[in-house]
């Protein structure tokens, strides 16, 4: 009797093992993506790699542009989706063109007499412009991605758990978001000093987070992941010192950033360093190049990273998970407010809202059109930037519109 009832014992033994086997949840894998300017659309062709070979990424954290596209891949969007994104944008409108179609009449003349983009203020003595873009639209372009996310309470919440990171200039340190509005989160990590102005947020002066953590590996790993990748679209140092003072002021920032990286990526259990030799950080029109790049650089870790790919129904049930979570639809606002707008403007503006209040609103519907908005007498009008976003007022969704003079990110 005791053979018997030894098998037995040994029988369910086994079965308990297997059915905890089958039910312990598989290690978590997540992915810093680290800034790199134009360079960081590469990002796009590694997130394309583990789509096609079924590499779930449960976690992620993002500096600069890779602060962008993780922020876009954590709403829930494609790779596709993230290339149809990216080459679908204007960069040369995004990152300085001329604002000249959006001026009045007299400006207009200024603007043939005085062809230059820097605008200096005169009220307190002669005060430089804060930077040499004044980022609207690039504000226009996260509010398209994070509009369906305007009440999220954190960012865990979103398809897939997100961090940003950026630079409090106030307190000199690394600022890691978590909560608040997405399109501020995003637009602060992307505020490279001289080139955007910064963002005020919950009493902070924010701006790119890549000279104190260029790749947030140690975010990714803080945020409880088991496994975590990092994706380096840096440029690799150069040996020659340009020795002019720009050339000199550059080079202090890589290597404060080349300082952090290697700090960060001792947190990395793979890092995938993207090959962008040839690509400058202003090669915003190479994108299919980028992204081949990106997606050749995850290929020659192929072995590595198979380690993670989970069969056909855990990809399927990771996919269902993610779309279940994603929000789509443009919250319908009951209320619109202006704040910092002249009351000329303010009036062109709900001429223009006013009849999309209650109902789906599409944001580049109002925005081409807001941005334009003047007084009837287009000699005397003033056109303004004007940034839109969505707040919650209790049951109600309002819509904001706001002169860039005030312009402050809130949690």
């Amino acid at each position: 009797m005791r053979r018997p009832a030894a098998a037995a014992l040994v029988t369910l033994m086994l079965a308990a093992a297997g059915a905890a086997s089958a039910q312990t949840p598989r290690p978590t894998v997540g992915v810093a993506f680290g800034g790199g300017s134009a360079r960081g659309i590469a990002h796009i062709g590694v997130i394309q790699w583990f789509e096609e070979h079924h590499v779930p990424i449960d976690l992620a954290a993002g500096t600069s542009m890779g602060g962008l596209v993780g922020g876009a891949f954590a709403t829930g969007m494609s790779a596709a989706e993230l290339r149809a994104l990216i080459t679908g944008t204007d960069w040369d409108l995004m990152f300085g063109s001329s604002s000249f179609e959006f001026k009045n009449i007299r400006r207009k003349e200024d603007a043939r007499s005085y062809p230059s983009r820097l605008e200096f203020g005169l009220k307190r003595g002669i005060v430089p412009p804060t930077s040499l873009n004044n980022g609207q639209q690039v504000d226009f372009l996260l509010a398209r991605i994070a509009a369906p996310y305007y009440g999220l309470a954190r960012f865990d919440d979103l398809p897939t758990p997100f961090r940003v990171v950026a630079v409090d200039l106030r307190a000199g340190e690394r600022v890691v978001i978590h909560d608040g509005l997405l399109a501020t989160a995003l637009r602060a990590t992307m505020s490279l000093p001289g080139v955007f102005p910064p963002v005020e947020r919950d009493g902070r002066v924010l701006v790119d987070g890549g000279a104190l953590d260029n790749i947030p590996a140690d975010v990714v790993r803080d945020m409880g992941a088991r496994t975590v990748i990092a994706i380096n679209v840096g440029q690799a140092p150069d040996d020659v010192v340009d020795y002019s003072m720009f050339g000199l002021m550059g080079r202090t920032v890589d290597a404060m950033m080349q300082s952090s990286t290697r700090a960060a990526l001792k947190f990395a259990d793979l890092t995938i360093a993207v090959d962008v030799e040839g690509f400058s950080s202003l090669d915003w029109r190479r994108a299919d190049d980028l992204i081949a790049r990106g997606y050749a650089a995850a290929e020659a870790r192929r072995d590595e990273l198979l380690k993670y790919r989970v069969g056909d129904d855990d990809w399927r049930a990771w996919l269902t998970a993610r779309e279940t979570r994603r929000l789509t639809q443009l919250p319908p606002p009951a209320f619109l407010t202006t704040a910092g707008v002249q009351p000329h403007d303010a009036a062109a503006v709900r001429r223009v809202v006013e009849p999309h209040l209650n109902e789906s609103l599409d944001i580049p519907a109002p925005s081409a059109p807001s941005t334009r908005s003047s007084d009837p007498d287009p000699s005397t009008s003033k056109v303004r930037y004007l940034a839109a976003s969505w707040t919650r007022k209790f049951s109600d969704v309002v819509f904001s519109i706001e002169s860039p003079s005030i312009r402050k990110g809130g949690a």
